[in-house]
């Protein structure tokens, strides 16, 4: 079913789901877990009420982005 916008508590560019071309920016904000973190590489269906900041893209539709992979990594790695 997609995202659910809901979850997005900050709304510092506007509500929706909030997805970064650069991955180095998303993992600022990530959660980890003993080093470990995970990232979503996603499918997104851009639409014309979309918010585009700095390669961050808003989607305010929960059915406009599919996860398509789940990465893990060491949050410190270079």
């Amino acid at each position: 079913n997609g995202f659910n916008v809901d979850y997005n508590v900050r709304k510092a560019f506007g509500t929706g789901t909030y997805f970064a071309e650069n991955a180095l920016y998303s993992k600022d904000y990530m959660v980890s877990k003993n080093e470990i973190t995970f990232m979503f590489l996603c499918n997104v269906i851009y639409s014309p009420v979309e918010n585009k900041q700095n390669g961050i893209f808003v989607i305010a539709d929960n059915n406009a982005a599919y996860p398509k992979y789940l990465i893990a990594f060491h949050k410190n790695a270079k």
